[in-house]
Formats: C-alpha cells, structure tokens, sequence
C-alpha cells in the first residue's frame, strides 16, 4: 500500500470511497463542497496496486474567540473500500496525517467519531479540554488531539468548522 497526497484527477476515485463506504452520499458531497471552497488543508489517499482505496481529509475548525482563536483542523470524512476496511489503512491514513500536520505545527485536531477507534492516536474527549461542538453526539464522540499544549490552554468553548459542514451534519 502506498500513501500520498490527493491530486486533482483522483476526485471520482475519492467519490467513489465515500459513496461505497457510508449509506448515504453526505459525506461523499461534503468532501467536493471541501474542495470546491478551498477548504481542504490535508488529502491523503491510500493506493493498493495504483488504485485508491481510502481517503481522508482535514479541514479548518477555530476554537476561542477573538485574540483567544486558536485555528487547528478537524479530521473526516475519512473512508476505506468497505472489502479492504479492517485491514488497518484508516489506520495509516491517520498516523501518517496526523504526523504530517505535527510537524507543520498545527495545534489540533479534532474528530468526531468511534472513541475506541480514534483513541488509540492519542485523542481524548473534548469536553476535557473545555471543548464541544455544535452537533448532538456522545459525549465521548468529539475527541481532540493536542499537539501544542500551551495554545490549547487558551481555546475553550464552541468548536467552529466551516460552512460546508453546515449542511452535512
């Protein structure tokens, strides 16, 4: 398997992932609204035998206000052929992004998503960082990962996505 950066012909092929992976075509639209205003600060698509098989994206999420914004990123949607899911290229999609937007010194990321799963990267519940965000889930649902805990330190409350995100939650 082989990860890198999206490209601008690999769109259908990213499509296609998300179509086939979720019930409905949400998060499929979400991704091209991402796309189309400019929103997407991380692609990263996995590729078995030159085929693209999982995708995943971040895009921006403020925390704070005013001086006390902090600007990080929010990861999803991420999705996997559903015959190649469990076979740990979610997996290395996220640890190779989540390295990638490290070193580049984002502050954080936050997902909303399967604590078991998001866990083991690092994340932890945002309620323990004095974060929530603006959509009905579980409590232990909407996870944060800190990178820069003395950014952090000032960026409570309401989690901010973009407005593509209004329409897709």
């Amino acid at each position: 398997m082989n990860t890198r950066a999206e490209i601008p012909a690999d769109g259908p092929a990213i499509r296609t992932i998300h179509l086939l992976a979720f019930d409905t075509s949400v998060e499929a639209d979400l991704v091209e609204k991402l796309r189309n205003n400019a929103a997407v600060r991380l692609s990263i698509v996995a590729e078995v035998d030159a085929a693209i098989v999982g995708h995943v994206v971040f895009s921006p999420v403020e925390l704070g206000e005013g001086i006390d914004t902090i600007r990080g990123l929010g990861l999803g949607p991420i999705a996997v052929l559903p015959h190649l899911q469990r076979h740990g290229i979610g997996t290395k999609l996220i640890t190779m992004a989540l390295e990638i937007l490290k070193a580049d010194g984002c502050p954080f990321v936050v997902v909303l998503g399967a604590p078991a799963f998001y866990a083991r990267f690092g994340f932890k519940p945002a309620r323990d960082f004095g974060v929530r965000c603006k959509w009905e889930a579980a409590a232990d649902s909407f996870m944060l990962l800190p990178f820069d805990a003395e950014r952090m330190a000032r960026g409570a409350g309401l989690a901010r996505y973009g407005a593509e995100f209004d329409s897709a939650a």
